[in-house]
């Protein structure tokens, strides 16, 4: 597997701040977290990954969350080894067995696009999101003050050989007036991220995964640190389970299905994602409704709902929602930048 690591600066302490609140401290527990540094670098980015919207691979994150790759590959051998190796044959009756330090025969990795489900991730989606909190209730997020009852993606995916890319354009709608109101009544600490104003402006994050893996029957992994991504093709060649574990903890369960709108004739999926706390307790689900669509289709509606949510030119396409919502390094805001973003997917 290979992970690919943005070189960025570190995530700002305001960011865990707000994306710790529903960690507990029991994850500093986890054998193997190097530092308290590194632990809440990951909770910040673990969090992060509860609204990105990956559907089955790694996030491309700040350099201060640094993977170690595994390659399912690796495990392969390992299975191989113990069934195609062996203990010689005895002088008295039996098959002749192998010698322990045989090599196990080549592993024949096969290209994703061999799989039904994997070849229909390719291609660019609309999505209309809702992102719940653990009892049920809408979300709320002091420090990103934007609805999440109803907002909107755009997503490009491609895979490569033995390698799959994703793209995001996440967008959020103003803010309510009577959540601005609320605002201002409690003196919250911030009503809008950037320049624009509570109720009036709406703004946007970016996400990016990128990962690569021999696999033999479409399951990839991989590791990010103490956290390890499994994506298995279930159903009847129409859905994949995409698994993220911190150490051995289920930290999110996601299941994407891919279907034809009888009416149309357009290929929609929708996605669930199962968050847990570190306790294995209720942390939140997403409920992602996507149609595959054309490239042009696709740019129109990302310029048509950035009008319509209001989103200043300068908050468009900036700031990475892997990397505590900073600009992402290099990035000029605006609808350029999206398209920038989103056909990297393309460029495998």
């Amino acid at each position: 597997m290979r992970v690919i690591i943005h070189s960025s600066s570190s995530i700002l302490l305001v960011a865990a701040l707000f994306l710790l609140k529903d960690v507990p401290v029991a994850a500093t527990a986890v054998k193997g977290a190097a530092t308290i540094k590194e632990e809440e670098d990951m909770k910040v980015m673990l969090n992060a990954w509860k609204e990105s919207g990956i559907l089955g691979a790694t996030p491309v994150l700040p350099s201060a969350v640094v993977g170690t790759p595994s390659s399912n590959n690796d495990k392969l051998r390992r299975e191989l080894k113990t069934t195609y190796g062996g203990k010689k044959g005895g002088k008295k009756g039996g098959k002749k067995g192998h010698d322990d330090n045989e090599e196990p025969p080549p592993i024949e990795c096969k290209d994703l696009d061999t799989f039904p489900q994997w070849k229909e991730e390719v291609g660019y989606w609309i999505g209309e999101y809702t992102l719940l909190t653990g009892d049920g209730t809408y979300n709320t997020d002091q420090a990103w003050p934007y609805p999440y009852n109803h907002y909107a993606g755009f997503i490009t995916g491609n895979v490569e050989g033995q390698a799959y890319r994703q793209r995001n354009v996440f967008l959020y709608p103003p803010q309510t007036q009577e959540q601005c109101d609320e605002y201002a009544a409690t003196g919250a600490p911030i009503d809008v991220v950037g320049d624009g104003t509570c109720g009036v402006n709406g703004n946007s994050l970016v996400f990016a995964a990128d990962q690569s893996d021999c696999t033999t029957n479409g399951t990839i992994t991989g590791t990010v640190g103490p956290v390890a991504t499994t994506t298995d093709l279930v159903g009847a060649d129409n859905a994949l389970l995409y698994q993220v574990f911190f150490g051995p903890t289920l930290f999110q369960s996601q299941l994407t299905t891919l279907h034809t709108n009888a009416i149309t004739g357009g290929t929609q999926r929708t996605r669930t994602a199962q968050s847990f706390s570190f306790t294995g307790d209720f942390a939140g689900t997403s409920y992602y409704r996507e149609r595959k669509v054309s490239e042009m289709e696709f740019y129109q509606a990302l310029a048509s709902k950035i009008s319509e949510y209001n989103i200043l030119e300068a908050d468009v396409c900036l700031r990475d929602g892997f990397g505590g919502r900073e600009p992402v390094p290099g990035y000029t805001p605006g609808f350029d930048q999206c398209v920038e973003h989103l056909e990297q997917s393309f460029e495998l």
